[in-house]
C-alpha cells in the first residue's frame, strides 16, 4: 500500500502544521516552558535510544531494533516541532 517513507512524511506534516497552530493558539507563558521541556526530553530520548542500539547485537535484533528506530524517529519528530515553536516565538 503505503511506503514506510510516506507514511513518515505525512507524521512530518501533521506535526509541523501541530507546532504552528501551538505557536498561534497556545498563549506564550505556557508555550515556552512546554516547547523548552519537549526539546530537552526529545534530545535525552534519542540519545538514549542511540546508546540502546549501539548495545544491541546485530544479528539477533531485527524486530527491536526497527521499534528503536521508530521511536527515535518520533523523538526527533517532536523535538523538531519545540524546535519551531521556540523559533516562531523567539522571531517576534
Amino acid at each position: 500500500m503505503v511506503s514506510a517513507r510516506a507514511v513518515r512524511n505525512v507524521e512530518a506534516v501533521v506535526i509541523l502544521v501541530a507546532a504552528i497552530a501551538a505557536s498561534i493558539f497556545v498563549p506564550y507563558e505556557t508555550l515556552m516552558p512546554a516547547a523548552i521541556g519537549i526539546m530537552a526530553a526529545a534530545t535525552a530520548g534519542v540519545f538514549v535510544i542511540r546508546g540502546r542500539m549501539q548495545r544491541l547485537d546485530p544479528l539477533e535484533a531485527g524486530p527491536q531494533r526497527e521499534f528503536l528506530l521508530e521511536i527515535g524517529t518520533m523523538l526527533a519528530m517532536a523535538g523538531l516541532a519545540a524546535f519551531i515553536v521556540l523559533v516562531i516565538e523567539l522571531a517576534d
